[in-house]
């Protein structure tokens, strides 16, 4: 009993490490960092769980500057409508369009 105690404690603990770098992964995906999530659960194990809470890969709404997900037409908390454009396929940028999308409004006098 004694020889197989050891065993036990690294099969659970490998058990535990895999959630943890699966959790990680999944944590930072939805915050569009699923790689860096998941480099944070495979060399941190549960402490990788947290850090991956914080990290955010969103890019930035021009107008009111809330994060928004990557391929969204409009922005969920302002209404900005958003075009998104690749210039590295790592670097996504927001361009503002409402202004060209959207003629000024004419003045009725009569």
């Amino acid at each position: 009993m004694e020889d197989t105690l050891p065993l036990l404690a690294f099969i659970v603990t490998f058990i535990v490490w895999f959630f943890c770098v699966a959790a990680a992964g999944e944590i930072g995906g939805q915050r569009e960092s699923g790689g860096m999530g998941f480099m944070f659960g495979l060399l941190f194990g549960p402490l990788g769980v947290i850090m991956a809470g914080f990290l955010d890969g969103r890019q930035r709404c021009p107008r009111c500057g809330e994060r928004v997900n990557r391929g969204y037409s409009l922005c969920p908390h302002c209404g900005l409508s958003l075009t998104w454009t690749k210039v590295n396929p790592r670097i996504m940028i927001v361009n503002d369009v409402s202004e060209a999308a959207d003629p000024p409004a004419q003045e009725n006098s009569r």
